[in-house]
């Protein structure tokens, strides 16, 4: 009979825990854009903007023929068009095929502190002694 009672009482605390974490759930939907626990952004494009611009001022740190520095600026300016055309979000996680506008401002902003590590372990440098190689690409 302990046993019964003591199954029953489990039971109904993984209940209460199960409804409290359901309402929880419903009380943030507003605040988290579903996906991947991103917060939703309340004005994607102005933010994504800001973004570009200060990514394209820390380039300033990166020599202008490195690879790295123009393959960030192409991908930078081609995502400031589709911002600065397209108005409809939707539309734009569309155009921009990489997911939802949240995940599209974490990678900006990922990029934006990726820029200062990348200036300071210069890749595009050759070590002494080394010899540059010549690497055709393909678009």
């Amino acid at each position: 009979m302990l046993r019964a009672a003591s199954v029953g009482r489990a039971r109904s605390a993984a209940a209460a825990v199960a409804s409290t974490a359901a309402r929880g759930v419903r009380g943030v939907a507003n605040r988290v854009s579903g996906h991947a626990g991103l917060t939703r952004d309340a004005n994607p494009h102005e933010t994504l903007r800001a973004l570009y611009a200060e990514t394209a001022a820390a380039l300033d740190a990166i020599p202008a023929s490195a690879a790295y520095r123009l393959n960030v600026e192409k991908v930078t300016a081609h995502r400031l068009g589709l911002v600065n055309a397209t108005p409809d979000v939707g539309a734009l996680e569309a155009k921009i095929g990489v997911g939802a506008v949240e995940e599209v401002i974490a990678a900006a902003k990922a990029e934006l502190q990726l820029i200062p590590t990348m200036a300071e372990w210069a890749p595009w440098k050759l070590p002494d002694g080394k010899q540059k190689v010549e690497v055709t690409l393909v678009e």
